[in-house]
Order: structure tokens, then sequence, then C-alpha cells
């Protein structure tokens, strides 16, 4: 009989983790720029997750009166590791200043549930709308609302009434007065994924930078210390994705993270969150090296971190040691 209870609790698990839909409007910031230069800007996303846990949506950019953008979404949700990837496509509406340069994101989020609070985290990186160069990344945090700062698109509106609640009711005799929304909301769901299963590829961040990088110089600050390989890992997979925490007590600890010789994380506190870094590989930039730069030494020296890799199915776990002498270097070569 035990063995029964635990199985059915287990059952009743898996179940409520399937059924988690990301469907409706989260809001919250996004970062980009280092330094000096680091801006915070408030981001808004209303999500439509589909059948096949496709997704489809819009979101808005905005901070205060100096910029306002919007675009359209697609994406995807991976139900049992809560990984969502969803890329902006299409830009839609634009108000901003002189000189400023549109740019669309691609997301690479995670779900997390605390209580009651519901939130989307992780980084994102974004290309020009006209020539499809590199602007930058950054840090993204969501939360699930109820309400929108905008327009609630139409598929919010519509989705109020949950459709397992209304086909109960279509067996009494009160069929005949409902027929009509019954009939509309599946044609709805299949023009959409038919949509979204056609054009899901463009989502994948390989196409983004399926070009040959131009050569970065080695910034001076790396030059000034010697720097060792730890580790080369080859995969066989383009996605590779990378956390750092630090490795032991939480003693005050920052580090400056170079891939391939550009800043993508400026004086960081390593502690038991992650500093996440995604990177996508193409057969033509298929060679990455993560440098970890110490900016100080802590109360313990030396500048040690957890560094864990993950690609390919496969996850890595190094203890990567950096010091005011010597920097930390990891590399990654895809080989598809």
């Amino acid at each position: 009989m035990k063995y029964k209870l635990l199985l059915a609790a287990c059952l009743l698990l898996a179940s409520f983790v399937h059924a988690q839909n990301l469907t409706g409007i989260w809001r919250g910031y996004f970062f980009t720029g280092l330094g000096m230069f680091r801006e915070k800007y408030n981001y808004e996303v209303q999500i439509n997750q589909l059948s096949n846990k496709a997704l489809r949506g819009v979101t808005y950019s905005y901070h205060v009166t100096t910029f306002y953008g919007k675009a359209l979404l697609k994406g995807v949700y991976n139900g049992s590791t809560k990984n969502i990837i969803f890329k902006e496509d299409t830009l839609v509406e634009m108000r901003a200043g002189f000189g400023t340069t549109a740019c669309l994101f691609t997301c690479y989020l995670d779900y997390h549930k605390d209580g009651s609070i519901e939130s989307l985290e992780g980084t994102f990186t974004s290309v020009n709308v006209t020539d499809g160069r590199d602007c930058g990344g950054g840090t993204v945090y969501l939360e699930r609302v109820k309400e929108s700062e905008f327009h609630k698109e139409d598929f919010l509106t519509k989705k109020q009434p949950p459709t397992k609640r209304v086909i109960p009711s279509t067996k009494p005799p009160v069929q005949k007065t409902k027929p009509p929304a019954i009939t509309r909301k599946p044609p709805l769901l299949k023009k959409d994924t038919s949509e979204l299963s056609i054009q899901q590829p463009i989502t994948k961040p390989p196409v983004v930078e399926d070009t040959m990088p131009k050569p970065v110089p080695v910034p001076p600050a790396l030059t000034k210390r010697e720097t060792d390989l730890v580790k080369r890992i080859v995969t066989n997979s383009p996605d590779i994705k990378i956390d750092l925490y630090d490795n032991g007590e939480i003693d005050g600890d920052t580090i400056t993270v170079y891939h391939n010789n550009k800043v993508v994380a400026y004086k960081q506190l390593l502690s038991e969150k992650p500093i996440t870094i995604h990177v996508t590989a193409t057969a033509k930039n298929n060679l990455h090296g993560f440098v970890m730069y110490a900016d100080n030494l802590g109360k313990i020296p030396p500048n040690t971190a957890l560094m864990v890799i993950t690609t390919g199915g496969q996850r890595y776990e190094l203890s990567v040691s950096s010091s005011l002498q010597k920097n930390a270097k990891v590399e990654v070569q895809y080989k598809p």
C-alpha cells in the first residue's frame, strides 16, 4: 500500500509539472551595458503557450519617456527542464530619440516558483534590426502579473474563461446555447500551432551568428597577467551555457569574464546565485574561450569559482582559480 501511495504521489507531481502553463503577462526589467554604461529598462512580455509547448506573444521594452518598442515573439518551452527560449522576430512599433538603434532580443530564461511568486530569469542576446549586427546582451528578470501596462492581447482576453471548464457544461441541455464559443477556439489553436511549427526554426540562435567573427585584440588587462588553460571541452551541440558560483565560502570574490576577448560579465560578485552566460557556436565560429579575471581576492585568496558548463546534454563542473598574477581560461570547441 505504501508503494502504491508513493507511485500515486509521483504521478500527481509529474502531471503538475507538465501542466505548467506560461500563458499570461510577465513584467520586470532587463540590464544592458557594462560598468558606468549599464542601463536598466522595463520589460513586459505577454505569452500565449500553445498545446505543443510552443510560445507566441508580444514584448514591450520601455525606458521612462526616452524609449519604447513593441515586438512579436516566437519560442518554445521545455516543461521537463523549465527552460524557455524565445526570439523577437518582428519589430511592430518603436519610439526613440535620434541615433537610437533598434535591436531584437533572443531570451534564454528559466522558470521558478517561490510560494505564490512565479518568475522567469536568465540572459539575452540581441541583433540589429537592419543589418543583423550584434547589439550586445544582458540579464532579464520577469514576474507573472495580472494586469498589463499596455494593450492586453486578444489571446489573453479570450482565454480568461478556461476551455476545460466550458466543455463539461455543454453536456446538459444547455449545449445548444454554447457551441459557437466552443467551435471558435479549436480553429484558432490549430492555426497558431501550424504557423509556429513552420517558423519555429527561426528561433535558433545560430542563424544570427553564422558568420566568421572579426578577430578581437587581446585586452590590455589580460596581457598584464599570465593565462593558464584549465581545460578544453569538445561538444557536438552549438548551445553552450556557463554558470559561475563561489566555490566555497562566499567571501566577496568579484570577477570579470571575457568571452573570446570580449567582456560578458563585468566585476560580478561570486555567490550562491549563478553568473550565467549563454553562447551559440557555429561551424565558422566554433572555438569559444572563457577567461576568468580576478578583480579582487576576497577575504580568502585565491579567487576561486565553481564553473558549470552545460552543453550537448552533458554537465561539466570545474574548480577555476585566478589571482592578481594569473588568469584562468576554459575553452569549449564545437564539432558538429
